[in-house]
Parts: C-alpha cells; structure tokens; sequence
C-alpha cells in the first residue's frame, strides 16, 4: 500500500 502511494504522489508531481 505503501508503494500505491509514493507512486500515486509520484503521478501527481509528473501531471504538475
């Protein structure tokens, strides 16, 4: 679940 988020916050800094 972990990995779910550093990745999800990951996309959201690449969509910036």
């Amino acid at each position: 679940m972990r990995t779910f988020l550093l990745l999800r916050e990951n996309l959201l800094f690449v969509f910036r």
